[in-house]
């Protein structure tokens, strides 16, 4: 399904079943309608087939991190929006292997497109809030796509080389400074 700018429509990626249970009805009771992924081959097959809104992802996910699937998302669809949920570890297959240099995590993913970052454990206000900011971002994004194309669209091509060269000379000839007499000069005249 395509996705229109008025749906409100979220996909929510986390290996654990309870946080996406959680994140499921905190949305659903805001009015959102979401779906849910285990991992990212998961949340890419989801999204090539649904096209949500926006992506609510766990950094931490079996089979990739967060990072690397917006980076995946973005390939199929340069618009996609996704929200980051991240903590201090850095986990694989449910173990802790290292923490997080959480200010590199920002910076890497807006670098490749991240709307948003929450920390968790993130609060129902805070979270509501920052979807109905990507959906916002998502809209704008999407009017900006659609207006391209007409733009274009009205941009006139050139007739000939000596109308290009006619433009130039209009745009960047500077007629030259009038000279004034200096009344105190002598003037050959007299």
């Amino acid at each position: 399904m395509a996705d229109r700018p008025s749906e409100r429509n979220v996909l929510i990626v986390s290996s654990r079943s309870e946080i996406r249970a959680v994140y499921h009805d905190m949305l659903l009771n805001a009015s959102w309608t979401p779906v849910l992924a285990a991992d990212g081959s998961e949340a890419i097959e989801v999204y090539r087939g649904w096209r949500p809104s926006v992506v609510l992802t766990d950094f931490n996910l079996p089979d990739r991190t967060g990072l690397e699937l917006l980076q995946d998302l973005r390939q199929d669809d340069p618009d996609a929006v996704v929200i980051i949920l991240f903590g201090g570890a850095y986990e694989r297959r449910g173990k802790v292997i290292g923490f997080l240099n959480l200010e590199a995590v920002r910076v890497a993913g807006r670098k490749l497109g991240a709307c948003a970052f929450l920390l968790k454990p993130v609060g129902m206000d805070e979270l509501l809030r920052t979807a109905e900011e990507a959906l916002a971002f998502r809209q704008d994004a999407l009017k900006r796509r659609h207006l391209l194309p007409q733009q274009w669209s009205e941009v006139r091509p050139l007739g000939s080389v000596s109308e290009l060269l006619g433009m130039f000379a209009a745009v960047f000839s500077v007629p030259l400074p009038r000279q004034v007499p200096d009344e105190g000069a002598a003037s050959p005249h007299r």
